[in-house]
């Protein structure tokens, strides 16, 4: 048997903010909703955002309340639950996170 050897360090923190167990609140494009334009993309929403001609389908319009997002695009309009998936041809638009006055909108080609 190998003999084990354990040093330690004091840990000091400045953080105020507790720790939390669920996953981190990311979009892998961040802010920018010009991403989306190829029609892929995972980007942080607010209410007001216009994502820009998606696929040359149009710009999809976002409103975030009561920890759903609603979207509207080319005069039809949606709003669900986290996880519930919109088909607009062959355009996937999915809610996947709020956090506040926040979202991240996931978008793909089926």
């Amino acid at each position: 048997m190998t003999p084990t050897t354990t040093t330690s360090s004091p840990v000091t923190s400045t953080s105020t903010t507790p720790a939390t167990t669920s996953a981190p609140f990311t979009a892998a494009d961040g802010n920018k909703l010009k991403a989306c334009g190829d029609g892929t993309c995972e980007v942080f929403v607010k209410t007001g955002d216009s994502v820009p001609n998606v696929s040359g389908l149009g710009p999809i319009g976002i409103t975030i309340e009561d920890g759903k997002i609603s979207i509207t695009m080319g005069g039809l309009s949606a709003t669900s639950e986290l996880g519930d998936a919109h088909q607009f041809n062959n355009q996937t638009i999915l809610p996947v996170a709020v956090e506040g006055d926040r979202g991240v909108l996931r978008l793909s080609k089926t």
